[in-house]
């Protein structure tokens, strides 16, 4: 089963970037992208996994919250790069300000045991899946 639905406006969002990437030198494609952390979901039969990049950010500065199967993470990225006297920018990629992903995770969750933890720089979200939710084997018995 698929952990993760894309809202379809987000792919056609994506799209749009995409034609107009080529128009300026930074590229508006990877500007865009650029505000919201990057992240890959896995799962395996018993959690959903979340990794966001977080450059930056201490963990106490990042809200991770989970309501009504939506997955939101929030953070503020630091300026990461000082003013130079007397120099022009040629290109510039990196992001500082707030940023904000929100993810539909299309499994039975169980909230209360949802854990996040950060480390350099790399945001680790664990959902576990209800029991209920999770394979089960069943053993068969010969009839009698």
């Amino acid at each position: 089963m698929n952990a993760l639905l894309p809202h379809p406006f987000a792919r056609q969002l994506d799209q749009f970037f995409d034609t107009l990437g080529g128009l300026s030198p930074q590229g508006l494609s990877r500007v865009a992208r650029a505000a919201v952390p990057a992240v890959n979901v896995w799962q395996d039969t018993a959690n959903v996994y979340v990794e966001a990049e977080v450059p930056g950010v201490p963990a106490d500065s990042i809200e991770v919250s989970y309501e009504n199967g939506t997955l939101t993470i929030e953070a503020t990225i630091p300026e990461q790069v000082k003013e130079i006297k007397n120099a022009t920018f040629l290109h510039r990629e990196r992001v500082s300000g707030a940023v904000t992903r929100s993810l539909t995770i299309n499994e039975n969750i169980d909230r209360d045991q949802i854990t996040a933890e950060s480390h350099n720089g790399v945001l680790l979200v664990r959902l576990p899946k209800h029991t209920a939710a999770q394979p089960r084997k069943i053993a068969v018995a010969p009839a009698r």
